[in-house]
């Protein structure tokens, strides 16, 4: 009667491993790494490491690696089918558009030719290149998308990404960022030039608009009436008011220009008519 292939070993007993036994050990042991490869292969690539996402690349061209992608949606919908759905989250991107990708970008990881998919960061921490326009010593300490750009981001007072860390000076620098950042509300000083004057009467409110700029004279809106939605200045309902020179802002988060701006106070000064003698 054959002996027992897989019988147990005591202890004290010369080892002699069949033939069979050891071919049935090396049979197991590639079946065991063979269904961690395709565990592996399967389990989604969010869950492998948190915020990493697939993208297909829509821009029409090549995009580096740390290059930026506008998210134009999912690439598998769920009335399509459910199961592609649920497995991996895949995104469609684009060229940066000011107009839709506000707070809606990703970070590639890898180079991604038109039209192919590849790894990026949806969120957390990741290298990316910055546009930095000044170096005046004043920290800007966020960024967010470039029109039309997908080599890096822009750096400045407000966007989706807190800079954690920058090479210092101007022009494209390297930073690692974290993306999914709030921006909050910092208020901050801005000058007043007057676009048109509408000086207010007994009867009649004035209505000046002016033409906004930062301290290093770089303009940030033209034409805005600070007493008119969405900003905050309260004027007084009539009078004649002498046009403001200064005035205080704040970015809403997640916008781009001039329609994120929010002028909250300015320094416009009662005046009194001349009288007649």
């Amino acid at each position: 009667m054959a002996g027992d292939t897989y019988k147990k070993v005591r202890p004290g007993e010369r080892l002699r491993i069949p033939a069979s036994a050891y071919n049935a050990f090396v049979d197991a042991a590639r079946a065991h790494q063979t269904g961690q490869k395709n565990a592996i292969r399967d389990t989604p690539r969010s869950t492998l490491q948190a915020g990493v996402v697939a993208i297909r690349n829509d821009s029409g061209s090549a995009v580096p690696r740390f290059g930026v992608l506008g998210v134009d949606g999912s690439l598998f919908q769920p009335s399509d089918s459910l199961e592609a759905f649920q497995r991996r989250i895949a995104l469609i991107g684009s060229t940066p558009n000011e107009a839709i990708h506000v707070g809606r970008f990703v970070v590639t990881l890898e180079p991604i030719a038109a039209g192919a998919l590849g790894a990026a960061c949806a969120a957390g921490l990741c290298l990316v290149q910055l546009i930095v326009l000044q170096d005046d010593g004043r920290d800007r300490p966020y960024a967010e998308i470039i029109n039309g750009v997908t080599a890096g981001l822009l750096a400045g007072d407000r966007g989706a990404a807190s800079i954690l860390w920058k090479e210092p000076g101007v022009g494209i620098k390297w930073a690692v960022v974290r993306l999914g950042a709030y921006t909050p509300r910092s208020v901050f000083p801005v000058t007043l030039t007057v676009s048109t004057t509408a000086y207010g009467d007994a009867t009649t409110p004035t209505a000046h608009t002016y033409n906004v700029a930062d301290l290093d004279g770089v303009t940030l809106a033209t034409a805005i009436n600070p007493a008119a939605s969405p900003h905050q200045w309260k004027r007084p309902s009539i009078g004649r008011y002498a046009p403001a020179t200064f005035g205080h802002a704040h970015w809403e988060p997640n916008a781009t220009a001039d329609a994120g701006l929010v002028i909250t106070w300015v320094n416009e000064t009662p005046e009194l008519e001349a009288c007649g003698s």
